[in-house]
């Protein structure tokens, strides 16, 4: 009798703040927060689904963006952590950002979409040509990180073909004064 006292209790605690949460946001534009500690029986789950693409399979400039959606499918809230970190083609690691800076949480059975800019200054020109690989790892709390990865292509084409055109305008500006 005693333990299905204290789940009613519980879930009458959980409804008050549910209900008056709305009021507290409203009536400050200062954070807030609410401290409670809540128990009940049963597992704790840590659980989530993720998806990490390209937004694109190449791209002109050096700025690949990324989209990665995440389901908690667990019982908990928790916060996704990580590291985009990018490889060129021989497998060097040229940059790394961090997943979620802004520290966003996921409340159980709801999903979030995160997309990520990459900024960098590795990408230089004709060097930066070539296919790369961006490898997600993803904490949630619940045992091993989860790894993703995603592949690109980094193609300059407006330099690509720029080179060319210019060694063939030398070329044959080269055969005209020889003829002469």
């Amino acid at each position: 009798m005693e333990k299905k006292i204290n789940i009613v209790f519980v879930k009458a605690v959980i409804i008050i703040c549910i209900i008056f949460s709305p009021v507290l946001v409203l009536a400050s534009e200062n954070k807030v927060e609410v401290n409670a500690n809540v128990s009940a029986e049963g597992y704790v789950i840590h659980s989530a689904e993720a998806q990490f693409k390209s937004l694109k399979n190449w791209y002109e400039y050096k700025s690949p963006q990324f989209t990665t959606n995440v389901t908690n499918t667990g019982n908990i809230n928790f916060t996704p952590l990580g590291r985009i970190n990018i490889k060129n083609w021989f497998g060097k690691d040229i940059d790394s950002v961090k997943f979620n800076p802004a520290r966003l949480s996921l409340d159980p059975n709801n999903s979030i979409k995160f997309n990520n800019t990459i900024f960098s200054n590795h990408f230089l020109g004709l060097l930066g040509f070539g296919k790369y690989h961006a490898v997600l790892t993803l904490n949630y709390g619940g045992g091993a990180p989860t790894i993703l990865d995603a592949y690109y292509w980094l193609i300059p084409w407006k330099i690509i073909l720029v080179v060319p055109a210019a060694i063939a305008l030398i070329i044959l500006y080269l055969k005209r004064k020889l003829r002469k």
